[in-house]
């Protein structure tokens, strides 16, 4: 291996261990929570692809503005797809992930939800944002 190659090997086992950080403990955060679901808002899955990865013990709801993104996920272990409407701010976002949620029937009034989702909204690859929401 040419040492250029194994900076760029360690540039990457780097930025996938900081957003398997993120993964780890959303997953540890919805255990102690006790939470009904994990949302994740998601452009491309990978997001969604990491949080299955680990197993966590509680449902796993894969929301997605793009149709064939949702097709990929439902393919995942534990994952539930739903699409969610393209909303400009991650509040309006998130509301909608919990309304289709809702919807669908995986989470009623008075559950507690993990979402995870990048910040800022449309960019592929900045999972860095895990939320704690009550449902109303």
């Amino acid at each position: 291996i040419r040492p250029h190659h194994k900076v760029e090997q360690t540039r990457m086992q780097a930025a996938w261990a900081k957003e398997a950080g993120i993964e780890f403990m959303l997953n540890t955060t919805a255990i102690e929570i006790n939470a009904a679901a994990i949302i994740t808002v998601t452009i491309s899955g990978s997001t969604c692809k990491k949080v299955a990865s680990l197993k966590p013990p509680v449902p796993i709801l894969g929301g997605s503005m793009h149709e064939d993104v949702c097709r990929k996920m439902s393919l995942m272990w534990g994952v539930q797809s739903m699409h969610i409407g393209k909303k400009e701010t991650e509040e309006a976002l998130f509301a909608e992930a919990i309304r289709v949620s809702k919807e669908n029937g995986y989470i009623k009034n008075g559950d507690r939800v993990v979402i995870v989702a990048g910040v800022p909204l449309g960019k592929v690859g900045t999972t860095n944002m895990i939320r704690v929401m009550d449902v109303e």
